[in-house]
C-alpha cells in the first residue's frame, strides 16, 4: 500500500491485489478456501496488458498500475498493444476483462488474429 501524487498535486492510495485479499480475508468477505485456490481466477502479472470494457465509455487499457489509455475502441487498444510489444521486444500476456466482470486470455493465432484462449466467469 502506497499514497501516490499525481501530476495535479492530487493524493491517491494504491493497494495492491494481493493487499486487497489480505484486508478482504480478514475482513471476513471471502471463504478462506476461495482465496487458498485463487478463487478460480487468473494471476494477472504487473507486466501484463488488461483491456477492460467500460459499457458506455470504451475500453480502457492498462499495464500493472498504469493506465495507457481510456475510451478506447478494442481495435485501438490491440493496435496500442502490438506497437508496444514490438518496440519492447517482450510480449506478457494480454487479457479482457468484459462489463460482467469476466475474464479472458487472448491470444494471436497464426493469422495475426486475436482470439480467446481461455475465460473465467
Amino acid at each position: 500500500m502506497k499514497i501516490v501524487k499525481s501530476a495535479s498535486g492530487r493524493q491517491n492510495l494504491k493497494i495492491s491485489k494481493q493487499e486487497w485479499e489480505r484486508i478482504g480475508k480478514t475482513a471476513g468477505w471471502f471463504e478462506d478456501e476461495e482465496l487458498e485456490d485463487g478463487g478460480d481466477r487468473p494471476d494477472i502479472l504487473d507486466d501484463d496488458y488488461v483491456i477492460t470494457d467500460r459499457p458506455m465509455h470504451g475500453y480502457t487499457l492498462t499495464c500493472g498500475n498504469k493506465t495507457l489509455g481510456e475510451g478506447l475502441s478494442y481495435d485501438d487498444a490491440i493496435s496500442m498493444i502490438e506497437d508496444r510489444m514490438e518496440r519492447d521486444q517482450f510480449w506478457p500476456n494480454v487479457w479482457e476483462i468484459n462489463d460482467h466482470g469476466n475474464i479472458s486470455l487472448l491470444a494471436k493465432n497464426e493469422h495475426g488474429e486475436w482470439n480467446v484462449e481461455n475465460s473465467w466467469v
